[in-house]
């Protein structure tokens, strides 16, 4: 199967939009609408990671670290949509990753950006004449704003990251038991 009828197939097994197949294969939403419909072909970095998909979602070799219990009298067809609901929410959690690391990203680059606004004030200090109530006022904000930053970033960090890795566990849990159940 070549890329373009993998991810043609693929949105179609999954109920895709294609800003969300763009989203998955990090490419423009108007490239995934010329792959699908055949006009261009997907770039090698995109091919591997819709094959990657696939293969994560088929649960072929996917974790196993343990047995997870199979759900037991369930017709095939029930099975099937159970299989294709959670084949969905793991194409889901995997969104919600991408979403979380582009997330972590712009707020580092916040942060950055802010605390070297925050050190460039310090360039003022030198045209305030020194020891000026001016001065000493403009210091000890620039300390109390550095200080209340640095906190309020390691918070933050903290509660991304705890949210990434439940995103994580959660599509560790899915893909173990679809690797079981297949």
């Amino acid at each position: 199967m070549n890329s373009i009828a993998a991810s043609r197939k693929f949105m179609e097994d999954y109920d895709l939009s294609h800003s969300e197949l763009a989203t998955l294969l990090n490419i423009s939403r108007s490239m995934a609408s010329m792959v699908v419909s055949g006009r261009r072909s997907l770039p090698i970095d995109a091919e591997i990671r819709i094959f990657e998909l696939i293969h994560l979602t088929k649960g072929n070799g996917a974790p196993t670290a343990r047995k997870m219990v199979p759900v037991q009298n369930k017709s095939d067809e029930e099975m099937q949509k159970l299989k294709k609901r959670l084949h969905r929410q793991y194409v889901d959690t995997t969104l919600k990753l991408i979403k979380m690391d582009e997330t972590i990203r712009n707020y580092e680059e916040t942060y950055r950006h802010a605390s070297s606004i925050l050190m460039n004030i310090e360039a003022l200090s030198p045209v305030l004449a020194p020891g000026s109530a001016e001065a000493y006022l403009l210091e000890a904000k620039r300390k109390d704003k550095l200080n209340k930053m640095n906190r309020s970033n390691e918070a933050v960090r903290l509660e991304l990251r705890i949210k990434k890795e439940l995103l994580l566990a959660e599509a560790k849990v899915i893909s173990q038991y679809l690797a079981t159940n297949t």
